[in-house]
């Protein structure tokens, strides 16, 4: 059977039953016969399919958000609840597995700057393209285009940085299950880090 790698998203209420974005298959639904990995852990494993579901084989974990979630956890589960609740089940996006990938990355210094560009950058990663003239701005625009790895150090004006999280949460808002979001404190409080040591803190997502 083939190798597979996936970032889980969400833990369901079946200790069993975890939401996934593969890396090959995209946003799946699996069955692990292990229920002690929690939200954003990278895992490696087999997939099998039996009777429409997609039992999870030799799974093992390869890493965990460490650097971010000790940063700023409710930051670390906003972005993976966004990807549950936009990504189609079954898609498959290669450049947006990169950028949840740049999670694991120890090396980055997660500020409120680097957050802002990361959010905006999955939303249009995400396909997300709600009319507004921030779009239009040079500096965004170059932002759109640059690899994860050129986040860090692209310059956007501060001024610009309420106006992106203002876009965001327009954005998320017209969501149809808005109101099932747990995470939008996030955005409410503007983007500031909200610490916590223990990644395992609402796994509920």
């Amino acid at each position: 059977m083939q190798a597979h790698i996936g970032i889980v998203l969400k833990k369901y209420s079946s200790v069993y039953k975890i939401a996934l974005f593969d890396r090959l298959n995209g946003r799946i639904d699996g069955v692990c016969s292990r229920g002690s990995f929690a939200v954003g852990a990278l895992l490696s494993y087999e997939l099998q399919e039996r009777g429409g579901v997609q039992l999870l084989k030799g799974v093992s974990l390869i890493d965990m958000p460490m650097a971010i979630a000790q940063k700023d956890i409710l930051f670390l589960h906003h972005v993976l609840e966004i990807c549950y609740y936009f990504v189609p089940h079954n898609s498959c996006d290669a450049d947006l597995f990169d950028l949840l990938h740049f999670l694991y990355d120890e090396r980055p210094v997660w500020d409120q700057s680097l957050k802002i560009k990361f959010l905006f950058k999955l939303l249009v990663t995400l396909g997300v393209q709600a009319e507004h003239f921030l779009l239009r701005i040079d500096s965004l625009q170059r932002l759109r285009s640059v690899s994860v790895d050129s986040l860090v150090n692209e310059y956007v004006d501060l001024k610009y940085e309420n106006e992106i999280i203002s876009w965001v949460k327009h954005c998320i808002g017209q969501h149809p299950e808005i109101n099932s979001f747990k995470t939008i404190e996030f955005l409410n409080n503007g983007g500031g880090d909200h610490e916590q040591s223990n990644i395992t803190v609402r796994t509920d997502i």
